[in-house]
């Protein structure tokens, strides 16, 4: 086989073009040369390996040559980095920094292009010397603490109206059965107890307050225990963070009528932050795969945390917004901190149909993460992956 036959058809993010050669800079060091006063012989610091680029002009031609610049210089105008196939070098995860563009009557049916490119890799950054897991757990446990003190303040019925009472527990008992929904058959014995406890003693629960925070607010920490870790976890409180929508909205009518509104916000709203702290914890005990996992958790659960927040505003209590706007900066925080352990999602093509094994030795140089290709993209076979159509794949962490 001649050199020739080992060159491979040159793309870029799917879009072919043509190059005759190249002029890049592949290898070397970055040093910083430290010089001396009466020393003939620099020192030179060696920083990391140079950053390689590559840089070449290519062209298109044929009749259709205009689709094929323009489906180039979109692919060279899409965000992020993408998959480079050199003719020359292999394949490629670059990203590309500059397209020149240039056409001439001349040369009908052609489109020269200058295009540059340097290596991608992940977003990496120094690690903080704070510890946000710790700091995490301190502001879960000064969260929960605010919130079942704030329940113990706006909800009452000592000395009021009897069905006050048993209206509060009608709604306490809607509580409970989305928290039972929720973790189905997970929980043990010790949550099924608690659970029934609540249930056959909540006229009594109601008539204390703050044994009634505790019991409910506990409740739904073994219900976030009882369903695992990391998205199981998510998945089992999400409909217990989106308790009361289904309540029917108590009309303001009377005193009593108000008093009786106060209380079911207040149930709500024990019931709801309890379920949203609870996941902000469970992301300590959460693998992300990729960036795009990690950030979307965190938009979830700030958004959770910005309705409560909003409420507790609404309710001028000062002690709980302010326990939850730390609670989201933490978990904005440690999730952020974690972002850049994590792979980012790449688009790519595959240049022929070809089985994962393939293509996973030939962007990771790495056959066992075939089975991962295969079923991120759910490919029908692993020994067809398609040729000329977008995939996603993880880059190297």
């Amino acid at each position: 086989m001649s050199w020739k036959d080992k060159l491979r058809p040159a793309s870029y993010k799917g879009a072919r073009f043509h190059i005759e050669g190249h002029d890049s800079d592949v290898a070397g060091r970055e040093v910083q040369v430290h010089e001396y006063p009466g020393r003939d012989v620099p020192y030179p610091e060696d920083m990391r390996r140079k950053t390689k680029s590559f840089n070449f002009p290519a062209y298109v031609i044929g009749d259709d040559y205009m689709t094929a610049r323009d489906q180039l210089i979109s692919a060279c105008d899409s965000e992020g980095p993408g998959t480079l196939i050199h003719p020359y070098l292999g394949s490629i995860i670059a990203i590309c920094t500059g397209c020149k563009l240039s056409e001439r009557a001349d040369e009908g049916r052609m489109a020269r292009l200058q295009l540059t490119f340097v290596e991608g890799g992940t977003n990496q950054f120094p690690t903080s010397s704070k510890d946000q897991s710790f700091a995490l757990t301190q502001a879960v446990e000064a969260a929960h603490a605010s919130n079942r003190e704030s329940f113990a303040n706006d909800f009452s019925v000592a000395g009021k109206p009897a069905f006050l009472a048993y209206e509060s527990v009608d709604v306490i008992s809607e509580a409970t059965s989305e928290i039972d929904g929720a973790v189905s058959d997970q929980g043990d014995g010790t949550f099924a107890r608690a659970l029934s406890k609540i249930g056959k003693e909540a006229l009594t629960f109601v008539q204390n307050p703050s044994g009634l925070a505790n019991q409910l607010g506990d409740l739904i920490v073994q219900a976030g225990e009882a369903a695992g870790a990391g998205p199981e976890t998510m998945q089992a409180l999400r409909p217990i963070a989106q308790f009361g929508t289904q309540l029917a909205a108590v009309p303001l009518t009377t005193a009593t009528r108000k008093v009786q509104a106060l209380n079911q916000n207040a149930v709500v709203s024990l019931v709801t932050n309890s379920a949203v702290i609870e996941m902000a914890r469970n992301v300590i005990n959460t693998e992300f795969t990729t960036t795009d996992d990690a950030f979307a958790t965190r938009d979830e659960i700030g958004g959770y945390l910005d309705t409560a927040m909003d409420r507790a505003s609404e309710a001028e209590d000062d002690q709980l917004f302010e326990t939850l706007r730390v609670l989201r900066t933490a978990t904005t925080d440690y999730i952020n901190a974690q972002s850049p352990r994590t792979a980012q999602v790449i688009n790519t093509v595959a240049p022929l149909t070809e089985p994962a094994l393939v293509t996973a030795y030939r962007l990771y140089q790495d056959a066992s993460r075939a089975d991962e290709i295969a079923t991120r993209n759910g490919v029908a076979h692993p020994g067809f992956v398609p040729g000329g159509e977008t995939i996603e794949v993880l880059s190297n962490v």
